[in-house]
């Protein structure tokens, strides 16, 4: 055995290890941006001066349960990782509106004066969800908000959440992004039955199918939850098409830790199937929600799991949360 190989291994994993979590930790503010040259060290941090400056929290408004609010924000930041993350968001155009689950309550974003990009946009979704931790641990209801989106000086877009309309409008009239599709799956499929392992199709594409196995160690919610927001902003530095999948995003405390690798860099996973497979487990593995029955379907699941991606019948890839 090669004790040298062993060694360099495992001290470049610690280094990478220190560096996440003291980037993790610190207000969005305080970071400032760093050029890789070796992907797997590739930490992504927000647009510099990037900051939500004032965010107003209306308990006596409305209050979500934690649950909705959480499920909403990784699927909302995922749909938005689907653009360029550099793509401008500007005008009418560039607001973008997530109708949420169960309670029909709305999240929206948009630009302001000059107007932004879908990569602040993410990282907004990832401040918001940073503070509501903070705020409200799980499982505390969390309080409506709204606030600016301030890049240095200057403020650059909103964001808020709406409460539910008093009369519920069904989810085909709705003008916003559905957080959970309401597109059902082809019947031979059968519907999730979340076992201690299995395998589930993507619900956004079917050729993708993800082969789970819990592992049993339990995980801290909050951790659990900021480590799948941190993966969306991976997902916005990178063009859905490309290749190289590598994930290894942290708890704000580091921990919990989320990765995720192709297998092959050039022939397996793309960037846009990781974030849809990801996007799979989170919904339907960690937080029970069915498509199909368009509600929770069984209990949150803050353990340990390690997940295979295979498209169209061959391995492109895989993850674990530990």
């Amino acid at each position: 055995m090669n004790y040298r190989i062993i060694l360099i291994y495992l001290l470049e994993y610690f280094l990478h290890a220190v560096w996440a979590r003291s980037i993790l930790q610190r207000d969005p503010a305080s970071l400032t941006p760093s050029t890789h040259v070796n992907e797997s060290l590739f930490v992504p941090v927000p647009p510099p001066g990037f900051r939500l400056d004032p965010v107003f929290w209306e308990p006596l408004t409305y209050q979500f349960d934690a649950r909705e609010i959480w499920l909403a924000l990784v699927s909302a930041a995922s749909i938005l990782a689907q653009h360029n993350g550099n793509e401008p968001a500007t005008g009418a155009t560039g607001v973008q509106r997530f109708v949420i689950p169960i309670s029909r309550a709305s999240l929206s974003l948009g630009p302001r004066g000059q107007g932004t990009n879908f990569k602040t946009f993410v990282w907004t979704l990832w401040d918001v969800g940073r503070q509501i931790v903070l705020r409200y641990p799980f499982p505390n209801q969390v309080a409506l908000f709204d606030g600016s989106i301030r890049i240095n000086a200057a403020t650059v877009g909103y964001f808020i959440a709406r409460p539910p309309p008093r009369t519920v409008v069904p989810s085909n009239a709705s003008s916003g992004h559905p957080i959970a599709s309401s597109r059902r799956r082809d019947a031979s499929i059968s519907p999730i039955v979340r076992a201690d392992e299995g395998s589930i199709p993507c619900t956004d594409d079917t050729n993708l199918v993800i082969h789970y196995r819990f592992t049993g160690r339990p995980l801290v919610p909050e951790e659990v939850f900021m480590a799948f927001l941190t993966a969306q902003t991976y997902f916005s530095e990178h063009d859905s098409h490309q290749r190289g999948v590598d994930v290894n995003a942290f708890g704000l405390n580091h921990q919990v830790q989320l990765t995720v690798q192709d297998v092959d860099p050039e022939r397996g996973l793309t960037w846009g199937l990781a974030r849809i497979g990801l996007r799979t487990v989170w919904r339907e593995l960690i937080m029970g929600y069915s498509i199909d029955a368009r509600t929770y379907v069984d209990p949150l699941r803050w353990e340990s799991v390690v997940f295979t991606f295979e498209y169209r019948n061959m391995a492109v890839g895989g993850g674990s949360l530990s």
